[in-house]
């Protein structure tokens, strides 16, 4: 065991440490409006999907052209990378052990 100093240290750490949990628990449960989204200013509920009006247009963002490139790109490349040839030493030692047959 060590000194009574240590243990005194040892006590006041662990009533550091359980009272910096309490009050993280705490915050963590007593949200404040602006982040449960009651804010003023906030939509109130139209009944549409997001509450945006489906007769309207929407405007296309910045980042939606880069991304529908970017995935069918990778669509492509995954499906042409299935009909590539066969070029590994494998492959290669099968077919000639089929034509020596």
């Amino acid at each position: 065991r060590g000194s009574p100093a240590d243990m005194q240290r040892l006590q006041v750490g662990r009533t550091v440490h359980r009272c910096l949990v309490r009050a993280a628990a705490v915050r963590a449960f007593h949200a404040t409006p602006k982040t449960r989204g009651s804010e003023a200013g906030s939509d109130e509920p139209n009944g549409w999907l997001f509450g945006k009006d489906p007769s309207k247009k929407s405007e296309s963002e910045g980042w939606e052209f880069p991304y529908y490139v970017a995935v069918g790109a990778s669509v492509l490349t995954a499906v042409l990378m299935q009909y590539r040839p066969q070029t590994s030493l494998k492959v290669w030692a099968y077919e000639q052990a089929q034509k020596e047959k």
